[in-house]
């Protein structure tokens, strides 16, 4: 869902996501219409990141 989000509505991802500068700048942005692929790549490459550590960080806690 997160990723949907920030193909979309990028400024809504970084918003929720707790960066609100980085929201406004995605919304400065998609308000231009020229700019709006790149802040949704922006988004999507912040969304992918966090949802390979949220895949990954239970595996390198575990012990062995």
């Amino acid at each position: 869902m997160e990723i949907f989000v920030a193909k979309w509505l990028p400024f809504l991802y970084f918003w929720r996501s707790g960066r609100r500068g980085a929201g406004l700048a995605a919304l400065l942005m998609q308000l231009t219409l020229i700019l709006w692929p790149i802040a949704s790549f922006w988004a999507m490459a912040g969304a992918v990141r966090a949802q390979e550590t949220a895949q990954w960080y239970p595996l390198v806690r575990r012990d062995f």
